[in-house]
């Protein structure tokens, strides 16, 4: 009895740093598929984290090409704001010109 309580309580402790483990990784941020926990008790019914992380995975997933075309979106608008940025300093220098020939 004694080796059987032993062993349970080492399978415990072993699915409980499966399921932190997992769930631990889920929070920092990394979806790779991980092991979980597959007994019949309470720990084994955790499989819904395989789950969740999934479709985490799958929702990433498709935003990135969204946020892509926003990066690029962002970049070109950049590009135009120091275009017109340098036109103004043209403008500037033609009107400063100005200005002076017509003080003299």
């Amino acid at each position: 009895m004694a080796t059987e309580t032993a062993a349970l309580v080492t399978r415990t402790r072993a699915d409980v740093r499966t399921a932190l483990g997992g769930t631990q990784a889920i929070a920092d941020g990394d979806l790779r598929a991980r092991e979980v926990p597959t007994g019949r008790d309470e720990l084994g019914d955790l499989g819904p984290i395989e789950t969740a992380r999934n479709q985490l995975a799958e929702a990433f997933a498709s935003q990135v090409p969204r946020v892509e075309d926003v990066a690029l979106g962002a970049v070109s608008s950049i590009e135009e704001i120091r275009a017109a940025a340098g036109g103004m300093d043209d403008v500037a220098r033609v009107l400063a010109d100005q200005v002076a020939t017509f003080a003299s």
